[in-house]
């Protein structure tokens, strides 16, 4: 068990920098200073900060706020959808094209334990949201800046990365290799 868990850490970093590569250009530098921000004491789920300033976050109810004047605001982004009894946010990640990317958690029934998870795009222009990747995992994701293709981390020990795209989530067709043992991100998708 010990190996396994060596091997999956190791897969796990291989898979980071292969992904960190496909990066085209640096990060820009800044002389931005420091800036402490006083916010409510809450156990907060993701916090995005947004280059125009904007602060969001999830707390334990799955529901997205902003921090406005150091108080936190509900963010309604939509009415339920009419296919939902209940609708749950999280993972809230700044978009390279400025929007508000957030995994959609879709209910159907009250009782049932029937859901889907969608990644949704908010655009703060036009207060639309559609959505960007039907049938995602739990998993924290990033998008490519000209925002053709994502990625997303799903599971844990077991757990694998998946390409995200407008069609649905495609398996990474890559392989690591630890002695004489082979671990396929595609084959364990």
């Amino acid at each position: 068990m010990k190996s396994l868990f060596k091997f999956s850490s190791l897969a796990f970093l291989v898979c980071l920098v292969y992904l960190a590569s496909c990066t085209p250009e640096p990060l820009p530098q800044t002389d931005t200073p420091v800036q402490i921000v006083d916010i409510p004491l809450h156990k907060y789920g993701v916090l995005t900060w947004f280059p125009n300033g904007r602060i969001i976050t999830t707390l334990e109810d799955r529901q997205l706020y902003e921090l406005k004047d150091n108080e936190l605001v509900p963010l309604m982004l939509e009415l339920e959808p009419n296919d939902c009894w209940q609708v749950r946010y999280f993972q809230p990640n700044a978009l390279p094209n400025g929007r508000l990317g957030v995994i959609r958690e879709c209910y159907f029934e009250q009782e049932g334990r029937e859901y889907k998870l969608d990644l949704m795009a908010f655009d703060w222009q036009d207060n639309s949201l559609e959505i960007m990747t039907p049938d995602v995992g739990y998993g924290r994701f990033s998008w490519h800046p000209d925002m053709t293709r994502g990625v997303q981390s799903i599971g844990s020990l077991n757990g694998t990365i998946q390409w995200l795209t407008s069609e649905g989530t495609q398996p990474i067709d890559l392989s690591l290799t630890s002695g004489d043992k082979t671990w396929s991100l595609a084959t364990n998708y």
